[in-house]
């Protein structure tokens, strides 16, 4: 802005021939937003041979060693593993020397950050003796644990007063500054919708600095001390080129490795041990779903979708793993993830509720209403607003409300659906769902097909849902018109109950006021309504004639537990298979 409030132009750093003018005081944060470069950034041979030589005097001091480690690796020094192994090589000649031994582990604690490939941060550890490791593994903390460059997608609590925890707060806006391009591609996307949005932060979410809320933008200057906590997002998807793990190779992987931490019930370390592996893989939603499947701790089970939201090849399909998790473990997902970043438009049919208090919310909210006026026929229904029905006007486009629930469902014809899994959009082929980003000879990348189904197996969708996925031409990858919301509905409301009740049997005896044992269809919705389940009267009817089977006019314990368990598992095409635990 100018002296008198006024903004001013922004300028763009890709006009280089910008003329500077000669009179006027310009105001402007600088980011930088530079990644390390593996060659200009690389450990410098003379830095090395100080090093080596530092490292093979056998009279210096440990104290001057590890001085000349921090002179000659800086904050922004790459290490090829090689050097940190060949290095370690002229510390080993007295193994039970107590100040070596620091020394060796300070030092792999020194590089474990800054290695060229960082997919062999963990191996460095095991070029140590035990007690070393021990020295480095205190040095580094849980948070390296949690950190790993090919999928810094986590929670972290980092103090900034600790060498390590501060690196890794500095390489965690080095990733958020690789991801300018992707974030500048979809702001550039969403900039031509109607109406005016709230900017959200994608990336660098929930951030508290000394327990405060805190606005992240790439110029913050991190200081050296305080605690800063937040959840990191990486919004990018797996490359064209890479393949997911077989499921061969997984169901190996899972019964030698993970599946002795659930014996002696410790998922924290189950979750520890998948985040390390995510580094060197990419996984199918079939495989996260069987991770899922295994754990029973809420936190380590949203963790383990946290930790795949990066590292799925058929990410698309991801939005179906929602049917796994309980209300309250995808609300935390939600939370950590954002409802910004778990959107899709590739994938939008589905039901909605919206707080329009909250930004991203609002956002989602006026996503839909911009689907639903581009795309042909009539996609939102069964819309109500602080549950009353409602019609939304054209209105809410320009202006959408910044109080109340909306509820909605969202639907599409086939012919849209085909349409936008071959050129990424109704009207156009621009869409960040379906080009990259990136370029390659002048051109955006693509992302092949494989980001919504994998080889020849089945279509990643509970069997519920797929059978309504289905028409004349094939199986669509969500499914067409409206079908599919009666059951929806049905779930949706067991969902609730089992969020209250650890059985069919609990919810019916709290439902049934009168201990008469069987229900009529005031006791439901009055009871629903108490526990903050309210229904549409249409909504009730349709419940009360799936659950009363017999048409007798009320529902007892055998016909309320039947519609308990039929509309509470989620079944799966790929179950049972020879790679099913």
């Amino acid at each position: 802005k100018d002296d008198d409030g006024n903004a001013c132009r922004v300028v763009n750093p890709d006009e280089s021939e910008w003329k500077i003018p000669t009179a006027g005081l310009l105001r402007f944060k600088f980011a930088s937003v530079r990644v390390r470069d593996t060659v200009s950034d690389m450990l410098e041979k003379t830095s090395y041979l100080h090093l080596e030589e530092a490292f093979a005097d056998r009279k210096m001091h440990h104290q001057d060693r590890e001085k000349a480690m921090d002179l000659y690796i800086g904050t922004d020094t790459v290490v090829e593993f090689e050097q940190v192994q060949s290095l370690l090589e002229h510390l080993n000649w007295n193994m039970a020397d107590k100040e070596l031994t620091q020394t060796r582990g300070c030092f792999v604690a020194k590089c474990y950050h800054k290695l060229k490939e960082s997919v062999k941060a963990p191996d460095s550890l095991d070029l140590l003796d035990p007690k070393a490791r021990l020295t480095a593994e205190k040095m580094l903390g849980m948070a390296s644990l949690q950190f790993t460059r090919n999928n810094p997608t986590g929670h972290y609590k980092l103090r900034l007063d600790h060498e390590v925890e501060r690196e890794i707060c500095l390489r965690l806006i080095e990733c958020r500054g690789e991801q300018t391009k992707r974030l500048a591609q979809m702001e550039a996307y969403y900039k031509t919708r109607t109406g005016k949005r709230d900017p959200i932060e994608r990336v660098w979410r929930n951030c508290r600095f000394n327990k405060r809320p805190m606005d992240f933008d790439m110029s913050w200057k991190v200081p050296s001390k305080g605690v800063i906590e937040f959840d990191f997002v990486s919004l990018r998807k797996p490359s064209p080129d890479l393949e997911p793990l077989p499921d061969d190779a997984f169901f190996t992987y899972c019964h030698r490795a993970l599946e002795p931490f659930l014996k002696y019930e410790e998922e924290v370390r189950y979750v520890t041990d998948v985040r390390r592996w995510s580094q060197n893989v990419i996984f199918t939603c079939k495989q996260v779903r069987r991770m899922l499947r295994r754990l029973t701790t809420p936190l380590a089970r949203v963790e383990i979708v946290v930790i795949a939201f990066a590292r799925t090849i058929d990410w698309h399909f991801l939005k179906y793993i929602q049917h796994e998790l309980t209300v309250s473990e995808f609300k935390e997902l939600r939370h950590r993830i954002g409802v910004v970043n778990m959107w899709d438009e590739s994938v939008a049919c589905d039901y909605y509720e919206l707080e329009l208090s909250d930004p991203e919310q609002r956002w989602i909210c006026q996503e839909i209403l911009h689907l639903g006026v581009i795309e042909p026929g009539e996609n939102m229904g069964e819309c109500m607003l602080n549950g009353v029905d409602f019609t939304i006007t054209a209105t809410w486009l320009t202006t959408t409300p910044r109080t109340g629930l909306l509820q909605v469902y969202y639907n599409r014809e086939g012919r849209i659906i085909r349409k936008i899994r071959d050129k990424g959009g109704w009207d156009h082929d621009k869409s960040p769902f379906f080009k990259d980003g990136s370029e390659i000879n002048n051109n955006t990348v693509t992302f092949p097909d494989t980001s919504y189904v994998v080889g020849e197996g089945p279509m990643f969708m509970p069997t519920w849902l797929l059978k309504f996925a289905k028409d004349g031409e094939g199986i669509l990858h969500e499914p067409p018109g409206s079908g599919w919301i009666r059951e929806h509905k049905l779930r949706r409301i067991v969902s609730k109950l089992k969020e209250k009740f650890p059985s069919a049997k609990a919810a019916m005896t709290r439902l049934d006021r009168d201990g008469g044992g069987d229900l009529d269809r005031k006791e439901i919705a009055r009871g629903l309504f108490e526990m903050g389940i309210w229904l549409h009267p249409d909504e009730t009817r349709a419940m009360f004639e799936v659950i009363d089977a017999d048409d007798g006019g009320t529902v007892d314990t055998e016909e309320f537990t039947t519609f308990w368990n039929d509309y509470s598992v989620n079944a799966w095409e790929d179950e049972g298979d020879e790679f099913d635990f």
